[in-house]
């Protein structure tokens, strides 16, 4: 799903500028990269390879490799802990989920 989408949104992006993935961000990486997203659901995982896209266009020259990748990756890590975190928290007051995706 990773390859998929890292097509779609990358190497397939329309627009003025075309961005440049490194050759680095090969099999091996979206393999860990997909062992590092594990419960991440089809929609998290197309939010994070939207906000690669979106990063990739902010970098010098439209470039995308593992640096920018890693770093947009932890962020997105970091907020799904913090919507369970928010969850788990609102479970525990027996109130709604305050996020539910």
């Amino acid at each position: 799903m990773l390859k998929q989408y890292l097509k779609k949104y990358l190497e397939g992006a329309s627009g003025a500028t075309r961005i440049v993935v490194d050759p680095s961000v090969d099999d091996d990486l979206l393999l860990s990269v997909a062992s590092r997203t594990e419960g991440f659901s089809g929609r998290e995982i197309a939010k994070l390879a939207i906000a690669w896209q979106a990063a990739a266009y902010g970098s010098t020259n439209a470039a995308f490799g593992p640096e920018l990748l890693e770093s947009v990756l932890a962020a997105h890590k970091d907020q799904k802990a913090r919507k369970q975190l928010w969850n788990s928290a609102a479970a525990s007051d027996h109130s709604a989920p305050l996020i539910t995706k």
